[in-house]
Formats: structure tokens, C-alpha cells, sequence
């Protein structure tokens, strides 16, 4: 087998690798911003709503549903929370979450 055969599965490997690893880090995204909104909402089963908006709308949500569903559940309770504001504790999340990746914690 070629070299070259092998450096094509190796590139597919390790493209396969990084989008698993990002999958874990956005779920882990999702998760903290649930526990988020759940306080903000004064929910009394904080996991149960956190664990729902990991799995929002799909087996792998995009960012989009994730804020979507966040919004329209702070929006539902009464609360006055900005798009902005989502979308910084999101962005925030996601940067807490890559260091939990990077130091081995997930």
C-alpha cells in the first residue's frame, strides 16, 4: 500500500477525531447553558432541563436551535433576557468548555 493510501485514511482519521471532539465540547456548550437558563428560570430540576436543551431539536443541535430554544424558554418564563446576552454566555460556555477539553476534564 502506498504511503499515499495511508496519509488519505490518516487525514480522514483525524478529521473524524476533531469533529467528535468538537460534538463533545458543544454538548458540554449546551449542557452548562441550560444549567444557565435553569437558574435564571428558578427551575427546580436544573439536570432534566439542561440534559433537554443538549439534545434540543436534534441529535446534534446547531447553534442556532440551541439559542433558539434558550431564547424562547427565558422569553416563556417572563424573563427579559437580550439575544445578546444568550449569545455571550454561549460564546462563553463554548470557551469554558474547550478548556475543560484541553485540560482532560471532558
Amino acid at each position: 500500500m502506498s504511503a499515499f493510501g495511508d496519509d488519505g485514511r490518516d487525514a480522514r482519521a483525524s478529521a473524524a477525531s476533531e469533529a467528535a471532539l468538537e460534538a463533545r465540547v458543544r454538548s458540554r456548550r449546551n449542557l452548562m447553558i441550560g444549567v444557565w437558563a435553569a437558574g435564571l428560570m428558578g427551575l427546580e430540576d436544573v439536570s432534566a432541563y439542561a440534559r433537554a436543551v443538549a439534545r434540543s431539536e436534534a441529535d446534534t443541535p446547531l447553534d442556532e436551535d440551541i439559542f433558539r430554544k434558550v431564547s424562547r424558554d427565558l422569553a416563556d418564563s417572563g424573563l427579559t433576557t437580550s439575544a445578546a446576552e444568550v449569545r455571550t454566555k454561549m460564546e462563553e460556555f463554548l470557551a469554558v468548555a474547550r478548556a475543560q477539553m484541553d485540560s482532560g476534564e471532558i
